[in-house]
């Protein structure tokens, strides 16, 4: 995990220097903790802890909700409010008054009491437990056994559900297999299998030259639309996307892991505004913030890069004006949108690029006006 953000990056740019492993931890007046580094421990209390790292382990029994993401997240023994987690392999146990959403690789949730409803989602996912309210998942293997005392909703290639457990409201299932329930398995609703994407592949049939056509398309309108941007954004904040290009570059981990968490954050405020009906103006506003937001690290992310590209390429080091700065900008965005139309690899990369800058963006405006500590994040001076 210490070398993802610079490994990630280097595919649509030049090495950076290597992010640093100490875990990092700041904590404010109103209770709320951030964590980030290779590997993080959890263990004191707090009213909200997000965290993120390599390796993430919550260990505190006195924390208000936890939003951690990580390669391995381990939430163990916990007693908290609610659980929001993201990553490789996600482990949860303990006692949980209000709800768990955990999406990842793996995604075990077991000796649970959920006072609220569970949403999980993965390559595997394992639930053994008890829930006060609905249980969704969603995974290629889907194992299920306790109680669950409302509705049970289940999308998986192979679902299973162990004997002795109880489900109080319906069972509605998609999968490409009729469910096997077992001697044991109560369920007090119905059950029903709704139709799968299964039994309708070949609707939606294009040419693998119709898709490669509609990505190059998408690219060009997407490179022209951030270039616009990018041309407003450094003429108005100019010293405040240079700062977070030295963030980016002297602390990739700490970025990617604040990115991660507004990723999280984010839908999860907005769904949670929404469902108020109240709240709806608010999520309105959360989600023009959060757009606007992505478009800031994909500014900072292709301003980096167009650095890196300049200390390689430019014998000139004289500090670039506006023009220059674009100039070089207006490339990471081409290297930028170009990496994109490589299958997957080249979406992870910007996906993890544009979270990145994001983190760092995010990261630079909380520390305020200080000056970037040093040239090594390889940004413009400013």
């Amino acid at each position: 995990m210490k070398h993802l953000i610079p490994a990630l990056i280097l595919l649509v740019a030049l090495p950076a220097s290597a992010a640093d492993d100490a875990p990092k931890h700041f904590a404010t007046s109103s209770g709320l903790h951030f964590y980030a580094g290779g590997t993080v421990d959890v263990t004191e209390p707090a009213e909200t802890v997000f965290a993120a790292g390599g390796n993430v382990n919550v260990a505190s029994r006195d924390i208000g909700e936890v939003i951690a993401a990580g390669g391995d997240v381990n939430i163990l023994d916990i007693v908290t409010n609610r659980v929001i987690a993201a990553g490789g392999d996600i482990d949860i146990s303990g006692n949980i008054t209000r709800s768990v959403i955990a999406a990842g690789g793996e995604v075990t949730v077991r000796a649970a009491n959920i006072g609220g409803d569970a949403v999980l989602a993965g390559g595997d996912v394992s639930f053994d437990g008890n829930v006060a309210g609905d249980l969704i998942a969603t995974g290629g293997d889907i194992t299920i056994s306790g109680n669950i005392a409302h509705n049970v909703q289940l999308r998986g290639g192979t679902i299973k559900l162990q004997p002795g457990t109880t489900i109080q409201g319906d069972l509605t299932y998609v999968s490409k297999n009729a469910l096997d329930i077992p001697a044991g398995v109560r369920i007090a609703g119905t059950v029903t299998r709704e139709e799968g994407r299964e039994s309708r592949r070949g609707s939606f049939d294009f040419g693998v030259g119709s898709l490669i056509a509609g990505l190059v398309v998408a690219s060009i309108f997407g490179l022209m639309f951030l270039a616009t941007f990018a041309a407003i954004v450094l003429a108005l904040f100019t010293r405040q996307i240079d700062r977070a290009a030295h963030v980016l570059g002297d602390e990739p981990l700490q970025s990617l892991g604040v990115g991660i968490l507004l990723t999280l954050v984010f839908p999860v405020t907005i769904v949670i505004l929404l469902i108020t009906i109240i709240g709806i103006p608010f999520s309105l506003f959360m989600m023009f913030a959060g757009g606007l937001l992505a478009g800031f690290g994909a500014v900072v992310a292709a301003y980096w890069i167009g650095s890196q590209v300049r200390e390689v390429l430019a014998d000139n080091k004289s500090v670039p004006r506006y023009f220059p700065a674009l100039g070089w900008t207006l490339l990471g965005l081409v290297v930028f949108c170009g990496v994109g139309l490589l299958p997957v690899v080249g979406t992870l990369a910007q996906f993890f690029a544009l979270v990145t800058g994001c983190g760092a963006f995010v990261l630079s405006m909380m520390r305020g006006t200080t000056p970037p500590r040093g040239e090594t994040g390889g940004a413009y001076p400013s």
